[in-house]
Parts: structure tokens; sequence; C-alpha cells
């Protein structure tokens, strides 16, 4: 099936009523907390001492307690989430180790595997006690990669990237972009940190593309390359090839779970439509 893209255009509204004659209610600034990460991934090479690292930030100043819960998902199975800290002041240097994660949850470090994912989810309260959580964020707010949202968001322990391992079928989790479940392949590039997916966006004209993984940690970059033509999607001429790259964003491919999961930047020639998830799972 096509797939399809939607454009989301703007349409300014004026009005020769005279505004101060309109009674608005005064703007109250909403609870919100962004994470810059820092350290996007744990290394499991140093299990012991590696950590997930960012930075909590509350702009709007009216937070007084931030709930960070964890839980661990590993095998595709998830467990259950168990409160890892509270933090009270903002800016905060978030920094979360395997074992934090472990003793939270009343694990043994060793029982933390390579491609496990720790999965957070934060609870906020203001002054009034009022709760904020990944539901009550507006849907721009939750889906877009840029907002930098701190409610629910994750973390992975690396695994040694093992091209032969990634060589597959995958199957779409996540794709910003499509309206339908879809398959593509992985196939080796032309280093053993290279490998090319077989035209993911499912184009006639089938425009492959390469990522680059690093080896002893699978985290992954696609350097800005043509993705998908805009035409093939009645969009106009003047659109140029679209294409994508993770742009430094955080993205990974884990070989030995055959996962991957992207933050990618899709551009055409008269803009960008941001930043989008990109994940896959091999079948």
């Amino acid at each position: 099936m096509k797939r399809i893209f939607l454009l989301l255009m703007t349409v300014a509204l004026f009005s020769c009523e005279d505004e101060s004659r309109i009674p608005t209610p005064d703007r109250v600034a909403g609870a919100f907390v962004y994470i810059d990460k820092t350290k996007p991934v744990i290394d499991v090479t140093q299990i012991a001492t590696s950590t997930f690292e960012g930075v909590l930030n509350n702009p709007s100043g009216n937070v007084v307690k931030y709930d960070l819960y964890v839980r661990r998902v590993s095998g595709g199975i998830a467990g259950d989430y168990a409160l890892l800290e509270s933090i009270t002041s903002f800016p905060y240097n978030l920094s979360v180790s395997a074992g934090e994660v472990a003793t939270a949850l009343g694990l043994q470090l060793s029982e933390i595997l390579p491609g496990d994912r720790f999965d957070f989810w934060a609870e906020t309260f203001d002054a009034n006690n009022v709760k904020t959580t990944f539901n009550e964020l507006a849907p721009n707010t939750q889906g877009e990669v840029g907002v930098k949202q701190a409610y629910k968001f994750n973390t992975y322990v690396s695994c040694p990237f093992v091209q032969a391992d990634a060589i597959g079928v995958y199957e779409f989790t996540e794709d910003a972009f499509a309206n339908e479940t879809d398959v593509f392949e992985v196939i080796a590039g032309s280093s053993d940190d290279k490998v090319i997916m077989v035209d993911p966006f499912g184009h006639p004209s089938a425009f492959n593309i390469e990522v680059v993984v690093e080896l002893g940690s699978g985290i992954a970059t696609i350097e800005r390359q043509n993705a998908w033509d805009p035409s093939y999607y009645s969009l106009p001429a003047n659109y140029g090839t679209a294409t994508i790259g993770t742009n430094g964003s955080a993205s990974f491919f884990f070989s030995c779970t055959g996962t991957i999961n992207f933050s990618v930047k899709h551009d055409v020639a008269i803009g960008t439509y941001g930043f989008k998830n990109f994940k896959a799972q091999k079948l």
C-alpha cells in the first residue's frame, strides 16, 4: 500500500475586532520538565561504572518534585516499574547506572544483559500538588523528539555490534511516516561497521540507506542521504528529493537483540519535517 505523508499547514486567522475588549484568561505556565541527554546508552563492556546521563530542566520553575520510575525490558518481557529517585531542584544532572536500576528492581547486576532496555516514567508535582504525567502532555509534546520531554523515555544496555547478526529481515515497530506496518531487509555494508537498509520507506526507486555503527557500543549514525521522493506521494516538484540523517541524535542498532532505534530528521528542499522515530525489530 502506498504510504501517505501528511503536511501540517498553518492557517492564520485575523480579526479586526478590538482584542482589548475580549476577555481572556490569564496564562498559567504548565508544569514541564525536559531532558538534554549527554550519555544516551550504558556501555555493557563497562557495566559496573558506565551510566546513562542527562540534564533535567524545568523552564517554568514551577515543579517542586520529579519522581522517576524505571522498569527493565529483557528478551521482550517488561517488568514492573519501581521508584528510582525523587528530585526537588533543577537543573539536575541525572546519572543512572545499571547497578542503581538493578537495586531499584531487586535484581543483581549480573542479571542485567546486553540489549536490555530501561524504560523511565516520571511524574511531576507543582506547589499545589497537581500531578503531571506523560498522559497529560499534548500530542505534539509527546511525539516530537525535539521537545525532549522527560516523562517517558528510555536507555539501553549496549552490546558490541556484529554485522553478521544484524543482517536479516526487519519489521517496523514504529515509523512516524508509515500508514501501515511494513518490513524491509538489512544487508552487509562495505565494512564490518556498516549495514544497508534496503528501501525501508517502500519507494519504487529503491532508496537504500547506509548505517554506520560503533562496533563496541551499537550507537548508530546515518549521514544525510536520499531516502524518498515526495513526488511519488503527489507532493509538489519543488520539494525535491527527501533526505534523512540522524544529525547527532541518540540512535542505536543492537545486533544482539535485532533492535533498531533511530531518531531521524527528514529534510526536503523547502524545509524539514523534523526528527521522527524509526524503530524496527528483526523477524
